[in-house]
C-alpha cells in the first residue's frame, strides 16, 4: 500500500488549469460580465447610421469582337481578374468627385471612399454599390449616384477610343462635302465606317447598366447584439488570461507536489483547515471533534509518520514551519493525541519561546514548563502534565491542571491519566487498551515563563539533557519548534533532536520563502522525515473537494452520530 505520495515534478494537467479558473473564477466572471456590458454600453452611445445598395451588372461578352471578327486575347476574361479591376477602377479619385458632384454633396473624394464599399460575386457579375451615411436618404442619393457614375464613367471609357475615331471621320467627311465631293466614293466609304463606328460605340455600353436602384436604407449601427457577442468573446479570452496570469504571478503556494519537490521530503499527510468553531475556541479536532475530517487526516499522519520513523529509529522528533501562521502548533496538538491514542508513550513538549501556545490547547497556561524545569526552579516530574485521551479537552479547573478527573469510567484515574477501569469514553483508544497490554499516554510540557535569552536558552545544555530523560522514559518525543525563517532557535534545536517534520500551509508559503526553507535544511544536521500540507482544502488539486475519502468515516447527521456513540458505548 503506498503510504507517501511522489515528489518528482509533473506536467500541468487540464484539471490543473481548470483548478487555476476555478480558484480565479471571480476575475474570469467579471471580465465574462463587464466586457460585454461595456460593449453594449458603447454601442448604444454610437451615433445611427444607414447602409444603402444598388447593384450593377458587367457583361464580359465582347460583341465588337464577334461583329468585326476580331479574336479574343487570351487571358483577359478571368472573371477574378475582371471584377477586382472594376473594383480598383471605381475607387479612383476622378470616380468620387463626380460622385459628390452627382449627388451634390460636398466633401473629399477620401472621405466619400471612406465610407463606402463594392463587393463583387465570384458566382455572378454584379458588383454591389453600398454607401453609409447618418441620413438614410443621404446614403440612398449616394449609394445611387455611385453606381450610375460609374457606369457612365466606364462607358466613356470603353467608347473613348471609338468616339475619337468617328470625330476624326466626320471632320474628313466635312472637309469632303466642302470640297464639293460629297457623292464620292470615298466619303461613301467613311460614311459606312462612320456607321460602324456607331454601332460599335452602342454595342460597348451594353456591357455594363444599373439593373437594381437603392430604394431605402437599413440601419447598421448601432448592433447591441453583434457587439454584445463580441464582447462575451473577447471577455472569455481576457478572463482566461487574466485568471492565468495573476496565478503565475501569484507567488502562494498551492501544490503539496511543488512544496514535498522543493524540500526533497516525502508529503505524510494533507490536512484541512480546522472549522471556525474549533479555531475560536483553541479547540483541537482529535479531542473535541474525533469523527471529522480533520481527525481522520491526522491519524493518516500519524500511520505514516511511523512508518517513516522506522527508517531513523527516530525518537525526538521536532516539529517546525518556515513561518508563522502554518499550523504547525495544532499539527503538533493533534499529531501528539493521536500517536498516544495508538497506544505509545508519548512527550509534547513546547519550545517555541517566541510564541508558546501549546498551553492554550490543554488549558495548561499557569503551569510551569521546561524553562524552570531548565533553570532549576522546578523538577521535571512537576512541570510535566500527564493528559487524558478522552474525546474532550480538559478544562482549566481540572484535577492536575487538566481535566482527568471525570474521564475515567469509574470517575478516577492513575498517575499516566488513563482508565483503571470501567467504561470508557475514549472511542478508539478505549478499544486500543481493550486488546493491548499497555494503555497510550500523552505528557505535555509546556514552555512556562518565557526567558529574557530565548535565542540562548535553546541551546544551554540543560535543553538537552531534558529532551534526552523525556526521550528515555517515552516512546516518542514531538517537539514544538520556532519557524526556520524567522529566528535561530530551530536552526539550534535540530542539533538535539533525532529528526524533523516540516508543516507549510497552501496559500500562505510563498516560492521564495520555500525555496529559502529548501536551502536551510540541506545544511541542517537532520533531514526532515517528510511535509505535511495543512489548508490543504484551498490546494490546487481540490484534494479534499473532489473526493469525499473522509467524509466516508464522519456521520453525516446528529442521529447518526448518537447512533454510532451508543454503539461504541
Amino acid at each position: 500500500m503506498r503510504l507517501v505520495e511522489n515528489t518528482g515534478e509533473r506536467a500541468p494537467t487540464a484539471r490543473d488549469y481548470l483548478n487555476i479558473l476555478r480558484r480565479r473564477k471571480w476575475i474570469a466572471v467579471t471580465a465574462v460580465v463587464l466586457v460585454p456590458l461595456v460593449a453594449v454600453g458603447l454601442a448604444l452611445h454610437q451615433q445611427s447610421a444607414y447602409r444603402a445598395s444598388a447593384d450593377v451588372l458587367l457583361s464580359q461578352e465582347n460583341l465588337v469582337a464577334e461583329l468585326t471578327g476580331t479574336p479574343t486575347v487570351s487571358g483577359s476574361e478571368d472573371p477574378a481578374t475582371f471584377a477586382q479591376t472594376q473594383v480598383d477602377l471605381a475607387q479612383t479619385p476622378e470616380v468620387g468627385r463626380l460622385v459628390l458632384k452627382a449627388a451634390h454633396v460636398q466633401g473629399s473624394p477620401s472621405s466619400f471612399f471612406a465610407n463606402a464599399s463594392i463587393s463583387s460575386n465570384s458566382t455572378s457579375d454584379i458588383l454591389t454599390f453600398s454607401v453609409t451615411n447618418h441620413v438614410p436618404a443621404l446614403a440612398v442619393r449616394l449609394a445611387n449616384a455611385y453606381a450610375r457614375t460609374f457606369t457612365a464613367y466606364r462607358r466613356h471609357l470603353d467608347t473613348a477610343a471609338i468616339q475619337e475615331a468617328r470625330k476624326a471621320l466626320e471632320k474628313r467627311m466635312k472637309q469632303l462635302q466642302a470640297s464639293g465631293n460629297g457623292d464620292s466614293a470615298l466619303y461613301q466609304n467613311l460614311s459606312e465606317r462612320d456607321l460602324t463606328l456607331a454601332t460599335m460605340a452602342t454595342l460597348e455600353s451594353a456591357n455594363i447598366a444599373v439593373v437594381r436602384v437603392a430604394g431605402g436604407a437599413m440601419q447598421v449601427e448601432p448592433q447591441p447584439r453583434k457587439y454584445a457577442i463580441i464582447g462575451l468573446l473577447i471577455g472569455i479570452v481576457l478572463g482566461v488570461g487574466a485568471a492565468l496570469l495573476w496565478e503565475t504571478l501569484d507567488t502562494r503556494v498551492r501544490s503539496a507536489e511543488e512544496v514535498s519537490g522543493k524540500l526533497h521530503a516525502p508529503l505524510l499527510a494533507r490536512l484541512p483547515t480546522p472549522s471556525r468553531k474549533l479555531r475560536s475556541a483553541d479547540s483541537l479536532a482529535m479531542l473535541d471533534d474525533p469523527d471529522g475530517v480533520q481527525a481522520e487526516a491526522v491519524r493518516m499522519l500519524r500511520t505514516n509518520l511511523d512508518f517513516v520513523r522506522l527508517e531513523r529509529n527516530a525518537r525526538t522528533v521536532m516539529i517546525t514551519s518556515a513561518i508563522e501562521q502554518e499550523g504547525k502548533s495544532t499539527t503538533v496538538a493533534n499529531l501528539a493525541i493521536a500517536v498516544a491514542r495508538s497506544g505509545q508513550h508519548v512527550a509534547l513538549v513546547d519550545l517555541d519561546l517566541r510564541r508558546p501556545y501549546i498551553d492554550h490547547f490543554f488549558h495548561l497556561e499557569q503551569r510551569p514548563g521546561i524553562a524552570q524545569v531548565a533553570l532549576g526552579l522546578v523538577d521535571l516530574e512537576q512541570a510535566i502534565v500527564p493528559i487524558p485521551l478522552g474525546l474532550s479537552a480538559p478544562g482549566p479547573g481540572a484535577t492536575n491542571g487538566h481535566g482527568n478527573g471525570n474521564e475515567n469510567g469509574n470517575g478516577a484515574a492513575n498517575g499516566n491519566g488513563s482508565a483503571n477501569g470501567g467504561s470508557s469514553a475514549n472511542g478508539s483508544s478505549a478499544v486500543w487498551n481493550a486488546k493491548h497490554d499497555r494503555p497510550g499516554l500523552l505528557e505535555v510540557l509546556t514552555a512556562g515563563a518565557i526567558p529574557p535569552d530565548t535565542g540562548d536558552f535553546v541551546g544551554k545544555e540543560a535543553v538537552r539533557e531534558i529532551l534526552g530523560a523525556l526521550a528515555e522514559r517515552t516512546d516518542l518525543v514531538l517537539v514544538d519548534a520556532p519557524p526556520l525563517l524567522r529566528v535561530g532557535d530551530g536552526l539550534i534545536l535540530s542539533s538535539r533532536v533525532d529528526a524533523l517534520l516540516v508543516v507549510a500551509r497552501a496559500n500562505v508559503l510563498r516560492r521564495g520563502m520555500l525555496n529559502e526553507l529548501g536551502r536551510v535544511l540541506e545544511n541542517l544536521p537532520v533531514s526532515p522525515l517528510g511535509v505535511v500540507l495543512t489548508g490543504a482544502d484551498a490546494e490546487s488539486s481540490a484534494y479534499y473537494r473532489s473526493s469525499g475519502y473522509y467524509r466516508y468515516y464522519a456521520p453525516r447527521s446528529e442521529r447518526e452520530k448518537s447512533r454510532v456513540l451508543s454503539t461504541r458505548r
